[in-house]
């Protein structure tokens, strides 16, 4: 029972994670604000070991890179 309760926060956080990296490839600055408010880690990473300002700064988003270091 654990490991099926560990396996499905895992996913969450997963999906949580793809879902931050796909606003910041978007520039979507409302929802990375939501998000790290309500106190996603900006700093998790994806399967590639990508970051949301890693993201950011691929796509040249200023406004998203200068949000997540906010976020620190």
């Amino acid at each position: 029972m654990k490991e099926l309760i560990e396996m499905h926060m895992s996913k969450q956080l997963d999906d949580q994670t793809t879902r931050l990296l796909f606003a910041a490839s978007r520039g979507d600055t409302a929802t990375i604000s939501l998000m790290c408010s309500q106190g996603f880690d900006p700093n998790n990473a994806d399967y590639d070991s990508r970051t949301a300002l890693m993201v950011g700064a691929m796509r040249g988003s200023t406004e998203v890179v200068k949000q997540l270091l906010d976020f620190k």
